[in-house]
């Protein structure tokens, strides 16, 4: 995204064992580059089932619990009522540099979503690597439509190339 890893924020939608281990290997990555405890606690944003996961929230699970935000990050976001967020509040709110999915929600990252981000950031990379494909949180093509071409896209199923912009694009499996 042209941006140094301490200013990177990642949201995430799912918060089950594929995101909360993309997390821990992100924040293993910041962390082994000196990013400070601080910048990488308020850098990973996550979203289950039931919504963005913070402390002030009842009944977190262990391993959501560590990525949990703080009363302090929330506010730092605009999030200050952290339950009457959906997932596009959340990336107005946080202006993310990258979105990952493993929610299995096909379709998850919308048209509404992907311009919010891509109004933020030059190069946004999306990962929706839920799988099989029929699990997608969003198709290639519409990516690359929704961000005129810009999007840095892999996904967690194949998918065949796509022509936009006379360029043809191969997408990766990140999985």
């Amino acid at each position: 995204s042209g941006r140094s890893l301490a200013e990177q924020r990642v949201v995430f939608l799912g918060a089950g064992a594929a995101g909360i281990g993309i997390a821990r290997l992100i924040r293993a990555a910041m962390v082994a580059d000196g990013i400070p405890a601080d910048v990488v606690g308020r850098a990973l944003v996550q979203l289950d089932s039931k919504g963005l996961i913070h402390r002030g929230r009842p009944e977190l699970d262990d391993d959501k619990r560590e990525f949990a935000l703080s009363g302090d990050v929330l506010r730092a976001y605009g999030l200050d009522e952290p339950s009457g967020h959906d997932f596009e509040s959340v990336v107005r709110h946080v202006r993310p540099t990258a979105l990952v999915g493993t929610s299995a929600q096909h379709g998850a990252f919308t048209e509404p979503v992907v311009r919010e981000m891509a109004r933020h950031v030059e190069r946004p990379m999306i990962l929706p690597l839920s799988n099989p494909t029929s699990c997608s949180e969003a198709e290639p093509a519409d990516l690359l439509r929704w961000t005129e071409g810009r999007a840095l896209v892999a996904t967690g199923s194949p998918f065949a190339p796509v022509h936009h912009g006379g360029r043809t694009h191969v997408f990766g499996q990140a999985n």
